[in-house]
């Protein structure tokens, strides 16, 4: 990657109304802890200087937006016909699409494989790695398939389609998973059922969701998205941001 255009592509963003995060370089791990992030011009110069090589992405819910991740030609259909046409969408280097929409009042919340179609929804307390951060793992980088705009500016996200279920079709393979998990659709479905409660090992319950996320084949970035969603569900009280981050970290550890 060119730190040049990297560089340049991060000012361009925050000029544009984004909300940018550091990730590792090679992945989707954030370099700092984000959720309140400043994220300015100033802030893109230090990372620059602090981590030299690095990706990046976009913060959703602080940019005001919302990102539908399309990993199969099923779910890219499913945003063609059920979203209005966005200037601003991201080839992936898995093959997949970012589709770019201005959020709504209510954002919809997190979602992993929606309508089990490989349709996620990046919102709220979500990131997106954007052009022309670098995969490893696939060799290619995100690239803009025709540019960005500024946030204001991209078309409203409508909310009830994410709320529909799609007509049944006939079933398709689960995708692969390893360590004895059948897929992300059926590790979703386990963790669904483990309970985080306060006081009755609820922090090691936690760390056991996490280690099945990982188990699973998840990558970083839907390991959290997924961890998100089970812990608006499935904890009580929910955890911190800052506690998640260091289980889903030390379940990643185990693997080192």
């Amino acid at each position: 990657m060119n730190r040049r255009e990297l560089h340049r592509e991060a000012h361009r963003l925050v000029d544009l109304g984004y909300r940018l995060v550091p990730i590792r370089y090679g992945g989707k791990t954030p370099l700092v802890r984000w959720k309140d992030l400043e994220s300015g011009h100033r802030a893109v110069d230090r990372w620059m200087g602090s981590f030299g090589a690095m990706n990046l992405a976009v913060h959703t819910g602080r940019s005001g937006i919302v990102g539908l991740d399309a990993d199969t030609d099923r779910a890219a259909e499913w945003i063609a016909g059920n979203c209005p046409e966005t200037p601003m969408v991201c080839r992936t280097p898995r093959g997949g699409i970012h589709a770019y929409f201005r959020a709504p009042e209510d954002p919809p919340s997190p979602a992993v494989n929606l309508f089990g179609i490989g349709l996620d929804v990046r919102s709220r307390r979500s990131i997106l790695v954007v052009s022309p951060s670098w995969s490893a793992e696939h060799r290619r980088s995100w690239e803009w398939r025709d540019g960005v705009v500024r946030a204001g500016e991209l078309p409203l996200l409508p909310d009830g389609p994410l709320r529909r279920e799609p007509r049944a079709e006939t079933p398709r393979r689960p995708i692969a998973a390893r360590k004895g998990c059948a897929g992300i659709r059926d590790v979703t479905r386990w963790i669904m059922r483990v309970e985080s409660v306060q006081g009755q090992n609820g922090s090691g319950q936690c760390f056991k969701v996490a280690c099945r996320l990982v188990d699973a084949g998840l990558d970083w970035d839907r390991a959290w998205q997924t961890l998100l969603v089970w812990n608006d569900r499935m904890a009580e009280p929910p955890w911190s941001e800052m506690e998640l981050r260091h289980k889903l970290d030390g379940a990643f550890r185990r693997l080192r």
